[in-house]
């Protein structure tokens, strides 16, 4: 998944966040905190990822 993932952060709330190291990312981790993930819309794997790895509440949000 090399062009799937560009960057992640754990956020803080307070309008910062901390990078997450992109070899971290592929691990299925609870985090006690919100993480913002950007992933690329050109990869076949960023939906794969959504719908196996991120825990989502439910399919809109991968569809999103």
């Amino acid at each position: 998944m090399p062009d799937t993932f560009i960057c992640a952060y754990e956020l803080s709330g307070d309008g910062h966040g901390t990078p997450i190291d992109k070899s971290a990312l592929s691990a299925k981790q609870p985090r006690d905190v919100p993480v913002w993930f950007h992933l690329s819309a050109r990869s076949t794997a960023a939906r794969e990822w959504l719908e196996t790895n991120a825990n989502l509440p439910d399919e809109t949000v991968a569809d999103a």
